[in-house]
């Protein structure tokens, strides 16, 4: 049962819900006797309505079971629609204490072009498909009735329980109870007669209520949630309407979601959940931290870039805060090395400087996620082969050259920001505090020293790779004994590590290359930029092999020497390195879970044909639901129409 409110509303027959009601008196019902209470939270309005979502909010130390609930759609006096309803039958739909849940009209998993990011999907009961984390949103996938939100933005959303406790009831009238209201409907205006301007919680901000009006390619996110039971005068200001417009944030969005209005708020997040300072993400588990570097110019022709990792699992930090984060590069001068000639001397030294992340459109930086410093805009792989949105968009990349080139001294694009010798760089907040800080450069008390270093890079990066071939330095966040992963380095200790030659590995000795192969400058530079890719993957992989057999079919043989949290693998196949590629399985091929012990797979392709050249990927499926590309590659050679192998098969990549 529901707690009644003191709060009493009183319907005339002309009033907004003449269906609901007739000439007689009603409670309002905000609570359950248990202390129980859900809100609308956010709301997105959109033009293509497959694209909309509500958010609900459990405001209550109670968990709620919402399989008697409703939200309804008036459009007008005397038009009332269920715009969905929580009817799961034995199925339970819990939104938990305190917690939210994203109703989406539809699933984000589908379709590349939606906004939202993809989380877990909750179909009733323990039922539930996992996301890309434990702790991503919890969305439900509704199918709104009717088209979804009118454009107008006139109309009001009801959340109804039902009186049953037992199941849902189809029952109008009084077996329904109103938990909440919001939205703006023309009729509310009217003052001459009262009862237009008793609707929870509209009324009490007095007329014209056109501020709380849900228009269409916003998002409008409940601000002040008020107990009628506690109503004062300073709840009726103009700065206490019940809702607000919310702007682009990036938090519950995927990384191409354009900066727009409508795609404002943070769906599945709490609304200001964004943290300006690493100082809070601590108890999260997480840290910012500078994951990647490719200082190597490519005799001087190729763009630089900084990448910068967000570990929490859910806290996602406003890079524009107080003023704003900070990037401060020192660069190695080598004016003062004895020996150096002139027409070597790269005076690096006069292009250090500060970046501050408020002169860039880059804001947020999710969880688990990463954006990138580059010293000028460049060819990437999404020019080439996907769509750069989604890997480089502009909200993710702060281009030196092109937002903040006085600060670094550039006279041409294709001017660097890291010395290819030595730098330090430091990471700060935007009170100032320290974040990070990475490189070779020689410390003397509290200070970096320009012109002396503590160790070579070349430390790092080992032989030299082939003319056109650039290759990044990851930074090492989880340790190995003989081979095998034994766990995480702490935050501490990868602090201490980013400026030692032992915290960091060159991208081309790792397994890591072809996680999504991503390139920003050339395409054959090895790194990972944009995507995390000094995280070390839960699947240590060895070998990953095709081979050909003699009935034409290929034979795919993979090794792993540890695996952790591991739930499967997927195969996919293409004809074009870069092109799409196809999963092969059917069902996802069951992994170890946990293990420190080499284990060996394999799947035969069926379908392969003859005298085709085949790329072959290997997908690793963690059992929190993260999907990551382990490794591609080829099988050559011509095969006789019998199916009859002519040359040798299964040539792999060299990557370590």
């Amino acid at each position: 049962m529901l707690r009644k409110s003191k709060v009493k509303i009183f319907f005339s027959s002309l009033f907004i819900f003449p269906l609901l009601f007739t000439s007689f008196g009603i409670e309002i019902q905000t609570e359950g006797d248990d202390g129980s209470r859900v809100i609308f939270n956010e709301v997105a309005n959109r033009r293509d309505p497959t694209l909309e979502w509500i958010e609900l909010k459990n405001v209550s130390d109670k968990d709620v079971d919402l399989r008697n609930y409703e939200i309804t759609l008036v459009t007008a006096v005397g038009t009332e629609t269920r715009l969905f309803h929580f009817n799961y039958g034995d199925n339970q739909v819990i939104i938990k204490a305190g917690e939210l849940l994203l109703l989406v009209d539809t699933d984000p998993r589908y379709s590349d072009d939606h906004p939202i990011e993809v989380g877990y999907n909750v179909v009733g009961g323990n039922d539930q498909v996992l996301g890309i984390s434990a702790d991503a949103p919890r969305y439900l996938v509704t199918d709104f009735a009717g088209g979804g939100l009118p454009d107008n933005g006139e109309f009001v959303l009801i959340l109804r329980r039902s009186k049953d406790d037992e199941g849902y009831t189809d029952t109008k009238g009084t077996e329904n109870y109103i938990v909440d209201v919001i939205g703006y409907h023309p009729n509310l205006t009217k003052q001459s007669d009262p009862h237009y301007t008793d609707l929870w919680p509209l009324h009490v901000f007095g007329a014209p209520h056109i501020y709380n009006k849900i228009e269409v390619e916003k998002v409008h996110y409940r601000q002040h949630v008020i107990d009628p039971d506690r109503w004062t005068d300073d709840d009726r200001k103009p700065e206490h309407l019940a809702l607000r417009d919310v702007g682009y944030t990036g938090v519950g969005y995927k990384r191409h979601a354009q900066r727009i209005p409508a795609n404002g708020g943070s769906p599945g997040y709490e609304h200001g959940t964004q943290k300006g300072f690493a100082a809070n993400i601590s108890s999260t588990g997480g840290a910012v931290t500078i994951s990647e570097i490719m200082f190597d110019q490519g005799k001087g022709r190729y763009p630089q870039w900084i990448e910068i990792y967000n570990s929490s699992p859910t806290q996602p930090i406003d890079l524009h805060s107080e003023d704003g984060w900070r990037l401060v590069i020192q660069n190695y001068d080598n004016a003062g090395d004895p020996g150096v000639d002139a027409d070597d001397i790269i005076p690096l030294g006069a292009l250090s400087g500060t970046l501050n992340f408020q002169k860039s459109d880059v804001q947020t930086l999710l969880p688990q996620q990463t954006v990138m410093v580059v010293s000028t805009r460049s060819r990437s792989s999404g020019t080439a082969f996907f769509d750069t949105r989604v890997i480089f968009p502009v909200t993710r990349v702060f281009s030196v050259w092109d937002d903040a080139r006085g600060e670094l001294g550039q006279q041409r694009s294709t001017d660097p920001i890291l010395s290819e010798e030595g730098f330090y760089i430091e990471l700060r907040d935007g009170k100032g505090n320290f974040v990070d800080g990475v490189g070779n450069l020689a410390k003397s008390t509290n200070r970096r020293v320009a012109t002396d270093k503590a160790w070579e890079l070349s430390e790092i990066m080992g032989k030299m790779m082939e003319d056109m071939e650039r290759s990044s330095i990851l930074r090492r966040y989880r340790k190995y004994k003989d081979g095998k992963l034994v766990g995480r380095f702490t935050n501490a200790e990868i602090e201490a590590m980013g400026v030692t030659p032992k915290g960091w590995i060159a991208a081309y000795k790792t397994n890591f290359l072809d996680v999504r192969k991503t390139w920003f400058g050339h395409h054959d530079d090895q790194g990972s930029p944009g995507i995390t890719g000094g995280r070390v993957l839960p699947v240590s992989l060895s070998k990953f092999r095709p081979e050909r057999l003699e009935d034409g079919s290929v034979m795919i043989r993979w090794l792993t020497e540890s695996e952790t949290n591991n739930a499967g693998f997927n195969i996919l196949r293409s004809t074009d390195r870069n092109g799409e590629f196809t999963k092969l399985n059917a069902q996802l091929i069951a992994g170890q879970g946990t293990t420190s012990e080499r284990t060996s797979y394999d799947f035969v392709d069926k379908s392969a044909k003859p005298n085709v050249v085949y790329y072959y990927q290997i997908q690793d499926v963690s059992l929190d639901g993260q999907v990551q590309t382990l490794r591609t590659t080829h099988l050559r050679g011509n095969v006789t129409a019998v199916g009859k192998a002519t040359t040798t098969w299964g040539e792999l990549k060299a990557l370590q």
